[in-house]
């Protein structure tokens, strides 16, 4: 570490103190999750009221006040914390470009494991953001994600997912985008909902799945592996599915210079929903939604081709 840069303060007393150090994006973050672990009591009410403020906020002019926000995400999913479940899915409802300018890419990559994290046995919540259409769309997709991480891990909840996914299809919803689609098929396949099959062959039908995401021998071969109790299993080994236990990952342990780290966003291409998502079943597509876009219009992959695509 160079002579001329400030010491790392260590000892952090106080929860305010520790939302500085997530904040400032530099070694300090391993700092604060130890000083958070160790005063998890009172740390918890603190970060679950940044959060409110967060999604109370709820403008682009303000992010720059909310930079600790997917690091306290990180602590009180790994906490299992869950009174922090509400506070979380009011702040993915908020503004999309809002979401995307707090977290890049981390909303769309990890929310699902967040919520699956912190759930408090409300199902409800979860359906309410899927049918909110102002709500991201990659959020809505990835709480189908989160619904099959619960039903996997509980099945006394299968028969309301059941439910929600007719009722999802068959209501004036059927007219939600493409990747909240792609949600709705890899839920159903995971959890085995066989019955839904012909209704799912219809959406490809209807070309409700973008094929360049995957194709009905894709949901096929998950279906199997959802009917299967030693596939569902299975399927919650892998990153995409599993609680929430990466937030170390995450932390720079070294960072030389005084410039802020960019911001953190999942090093795992598990997911089948987004288009930077390595498939097992299909080629990959390697260009990020939140990477520049390869027409050269300098707007974000998402916002320019892709959805053109």
């Amino acid at each position: 570490m160079r002579a001329s840069r400030t010491k790392v303060k260590e000892r952090m007393d106080t929860p305010n103190e520790i939302i500085e150090a997530f904040g400032r994006g530099d070694t300090s973050q391993m700092a604060a999750y130890r000083a958070a672990n160790e005063n998890r009591q009172d740390a918890v009410p603190a970060f679950i009221e940044y959060i409110e403020a967060a999604a109370e906020a709820n403008d682009v002019g303000r992010v720059s006040e909310f930079e600790a926000v997917f690091w306290l995400l990180c602590m009180l999913a790994e906490w299992r914390e869950t009174r922090a479940y509400r506070p979380v899915a009011r702040l993915l409802r908020c503004d999309p470009q809002f979401l995307d300018d707090l977290m890049n890419n981390a909303v769309s990559e990890n929310c699902h494991r967040f919520m699956a994290s912190v759930f408090d046995d409300d199902l409800d919540v979860l359906f309410d953001i899927i049918r909110d259409e102002e709500a991201d769309e990659y959020v809505r997709s990835g709480m189908f994600d989160t619904l099959t991480i619960i039903g996997i891990r509980q099945p006394e909840y299968r028969d309301a997912i059941q439910e929600f996914a007719w009722e999802f299809a068959t209501s004036h919803f059927a007219e939600a985008p493409d990747y909240v689609w792609c949600g709705w098929t890899l839920c159903i396949a995971y959890l085995g909902f066989e019955e839904m099959k012909p209704l799912v062959r219809y959406m490809f039908s209807a070309n409700r799945i973008p094929p360049e995401i995957m194709g009905f021998e894709h949901f096929e071969a998950d279906m199997r592996k959802g009917l299967d109790p030693e596939g569902r299993e299975k399927t919650l080994q892998d990153k995409q599915y599993r609680l929430w236990d990466d937030t170390l990952d995450f932390i720079p342990t070294e960072h030389e210079g005084d410039e802020k780290p960019p911001p953190p966003s999942t090093p795992y291409k598990a997911s089948s929903l987004k288009p930077n998502i390595k498939r097992p079943h299909a080629a990959p597509v390697k260009i990020g939604r939140n990477d520049p876009c390869p027409c050269g219009s300098g707007k974000k992959h998402k916002n320019c081709c892709l959805r053109n695509h």
